[in-house]
């Protein structure tokens, strides 16, 4: 596919958000595609003025920031990065409290760290954040199984999806590695390196440290701090399990990496015929399903469900809408049937079997629909 400012599935809701409200959060990993957003924003609001904390020019704005922003009241602030400056952050809400426009700030952050999570709730009345992934499916318009391996290989981040070759692709995810490992500051890089491996192996399960032991010669207290820095800077998601009486014991959460090209490159894999025969070709379907689906469906609570015997990969939850997903890469009758009797197990409002290689959406029976994602996030979305 030829490179383009793709419009993201959030562009309209965030446009709406900004003019009904005095600021705007917007979080997704480093190079998920936020400056082609801003670029698409321009459109819609003429007076945007965009300042990225992390260049030395923009940098001369902090030493007198409240006089800037308050002189040039009438521009709406597109603020890059600017969690590195907490002294920033402090001004932003202090303007807004004492004078609260709407359309007056869009804050864009790489990771959500617990010190700007405080910040966010502590300005709980003047915003709202958006969570902005890698390219979604449904944002690139993929409708064939040719375009859904690259898109399962390469996955989503735009300098790798629109690399012109999977070698082009595999150096630019390769680099970006390097960088996340270059941006922790850690003073064992190999070690992170070592755990992102770990990590890749294990996608889709729970994080158990006693079950690394023997796999691994990083510390306990290693292990917790690296995952948590994964997730700050939003390049694995957890998924909470599903908790309802009829199953007592609460689980820990299941882990996923959000980018499917990101998984496959931390474990050498070099083309999607490698993917094919590795150990994570299921669990990188997963990656994609799970991504894809979470962020389109932004409003509902997402979950995996676990009994003492039976399994669900997703559960959507809204009011009095529940929404069970199995993932899988076809259509086994052993597997239908441990599905089925977990449908009956959590009686959901619908159910479906996601697979990558099926013309449309369709029933497989009278309770479960078996579909394609595209096909499944159109029809989960008329809920």
């Amino acid at each position: 596919m030829e490179k383009e400012i793709i419009k993201r599935a959030i562009e309209e809701e965030l446009v709406s958000q900004i003019k009904t409200n005095p600021i705007v959060s917007i979080v997704g990993s480093f190079n998920s595609g936020k400056y082609g957003l801003i670029l698409r924003l321009v459109n819609h609001f003429e007076n945007l003025f965009f300042i990225d904390f992390r260049q030395k020019y923009d940098l001369q704005i902090i030493s007198d920031a409240k006089y800037f922003f308050e002189t040039n009241h009438q521009k709406f602030f597109c603020l890059y990065e600017a969690y590195l400056h907490p002294e920033i952050l402090e001004i932003v809400k202090d303007i807004i409290k004492n004078n609260p426009t709407n359309g007056r700030f869009l804050l864009l952050s790489s990771q959500l760290s617990n010190e700007y999570k405080l910040f966010l709730e502590s300005i709980t009345k003047y915003t709202t954040t958006i969570n902005l992934s890698t390219l979604l499916l449904n944002e690139l318009k993929i409708d064939t199984l040719k375009d859904l391996k690259e898109y399962w290989f390469k996955g989503g981040f735009p300098a790798s999806f629109f690399a012109k070759s999977d070698l082009s692709s595999v150096k630019y995810l390769t680099n970006f590695r390097h960088l996340i490992i270059e941006d922790v500051k850690l003073r064992s890089k190999s070690k992170f390196d070592d755990f992102l491996k770990l990590c890749a192996i294990s996608n889709g399960e729970i994080f158990s440290i006693s079950s690394n032991k023997g796999l691994t010669n990083i510390s306990d207290f290693l292990q917790i701090k690296y995952l948590e820095i994964l997730e700050k800077k939003l390049l694995i998601r957890l998924l909470p399990n599903y908790y309802n009486k009829s199953n007592q014991n609460k689980k820990p959460p299941r882990f996923y990496f959000r980018d499917s090209g990101l998984l496959n490159n931390i474990l050498g894999i070099n083309s999607f015929s490698e993917l094919e025969e590795h150990i994570i070709y299921k669990t990188s379907w997963e990656c994609i399903v799970i991504e894809n689906i979470i962020c389109n469906m932004q409003v509902w609570e997402a979950y995996y469900y676990e009994s003492s015997k039976n399994k669900i990969s997703l559960i959507l939850s809204k009011g009095p809408f529940k929404l069970a997903i199995n993932i899988a890469l076809n259509i086994q009758t052993k597997e239908i049937n441990a599905y089925m009797n977990a449908i009956k197990e959590l009686n959901p409002t619908a159910s479906y079997l996601v697979i990558p290689d099926c013309n449309k959406l369709h029933f497989y029976n009278d309770k479960i629909k078996v579909s394609n994602l595209a096909d499944l996030i159109k029809d989960i979305k008329l809920y």
